[in-house]
């Protein structure tokens, strides 16, 4: 919940995925276990947001959180693949930085919104050049297999050949598990040239590759809060986000898994109202609307 109103994607029935900017909340609560009426919907726990609004000072805040391969650890698949030098790590660069502003809205000789009307802008970069995921084991043909050769698989796996099947006489195997060229099909050919060459010495498990994501995501979120009366009061809240993840994963060309280039433009809006009638008579009206446009794009297949 983002002041009050669900923040879940109807269609997957889950949360949108990028939330607004850090400096955006001033409070956060996680209700698990048993709710409250207020609550419902869901089995597991529920995240409750609620934006920072402005005061009569001027204040702000500004973060910076930088990473880099050169400070972590290299990890046990990086170290077994013989062919990377000593001291190897995957390139990993983060670069995010987030701050925010909120004050009275005071505009000179026209309008002095202190005590008033007041405003909170926060705004979020993340960028990552290039970022590790995961390193995933890949079983690819060795430089045999890539010509036919399978001799040195084991001899219960022998390889038949499908057009020695004549009548009731079964199938024969391709003598030295050794499938001639001029069999390979066209579909095969064209495959072959965008299968990698094994990263290690085994026949399974034999390819580790680095799955990357390069990220540039940029929220910002605007908050307006207006004081008509003791009794009477306005908010008004908006977050837009602008995010393209550019994916690589298993191989990289067209035979890579990733979802290659994904787009997601997500937009939060935000009204509330509070209006007293008496001490014991409260009328809290809450308004959102919540929208992600997701667009995806496979330059490596198109």
């Amino acid at each position: 919940l983002i002041d009050g109103t669900s923040n879940v994607i109807p269609e997957s029935g889950g949360t949108v995925f990028n939330p607004p900017s850090a400096e955006a909340f001033s409070e956060f609560k996680l209700v698990v276990g048993t709710y409250t009426a207020e609550y419902g919907r869901t089995g597991g726990g529920i995240e409750i947001l609620t934006t920072r609004s402005g005061t009569n000072d001027l204040h702000g805040t500004w973060t910076y959180n930088m990473r880099r391969d050169i400070w972590e650890a290299a990890g046990w698949t990086q170290n077994q693949n013989t062919k990377n030098p000593a001291g190897f790590r995957p390139k990993d660069r983060l670069n995010e930085t987030g701050g925010g502003v909120g004050g009275p809205v005071w505009i000179p000789k026209v309008y002095d919104g202190r005590n008033k009307t007041f405003f909170y802008f926060s705004d979020d970069n993340d960028l990552r050049p290039v970022s590790p995921t995961a390193i995933t084991p890949n079983t690819v043909p060795t430089a045999l297999e890539v010509q036919g050769n399978f001799s040195d698989l084991p001899p219960t796996q022998q390889i038949y050949d499908p057009a020695s099947a004549t009548g009731n006489n079964p199938r024969t195997p391709f003598p030295n598990n050794t499938i001639p060229v001029t069999r390979f099909s066209q579909i095969s050919k064209n495959i072959l040239p965008f299968i990698p060459a094994p990263t290690g010495s085994a026949i399974t498990n034999n390819h580790a590759f680095v799955n990357t994501t390069h990220v540039t995501d940029h929220v910002w979120s605007l908050k307006f809060d207006h004081i008509f009366s003791e009794k009477n009061r306005l908010s008004y809240f908006q977050s837009i986000d602008s995010q393209l993840t550019s994916a690589v994963s298993d191989f990289t060309g067209p035979l890579g898994t990733a979802l290659g280039d994904q787009y997601q433009k997500p937009r939060i809006f935000r009204v509330n109202h509070d209006y007293v009638f008496s001490p014991t008579v409260l009328l809290h009206s809450t308004y959102g609307y919540s929208r992600t446009v997701q667009l995806w794009s496979l330059p490596d297949q198109s």
